[in-house]
């Protein structure tokens, strides 16, 4: 099984006509999107490790699956929020990093 979700490297038309918002732990577009993604609050971050744990937890309990791989490619919702952690790091507190890192 293998979990991913796409963050900034999401297309925003496709996701806009699924009623979905085009979002990632960063406004920062890639150069190939048109605009840039709306930026997560750190609950939502702390909302999308949760839905990670949770969705890997049903596919081994529940589901039946050996194990689980998380794609974290670059840009990827997962990766991304990794990166931003390290970033906002360097100016706050160092509660993002903690959090972030932890995909209990």
């Amino acid at each position: 099984m293998q979990l991913w979700a796409l963050g900034r490297a999401a297309l925003p038309d496709v996701l806009a006509s699924e009623g979905h918002s085009y979002v990632a732990p960063l406004s920062i577009p890639l150069s190939s999107r048109p605009s840039p993604p709306r930026e997560l609050t750190t609950h939502e971050v702390e909302e999308y490790h949760g839905s990670y744990a949770q969705a890997a937890k049903n596919a081994v309990e529940n589901a039946g699956f050996d194990g689980v791989k998380i794609h974290a490619a670059y840009a990827y919702l997962i990766n991304s929020s990794f990166k931003v952690a390290a970033i906002k790091d360097l100016t706050n507190t160092g509660e993002e990093l903690k959090l972030v890192a932890s995909l209990d």
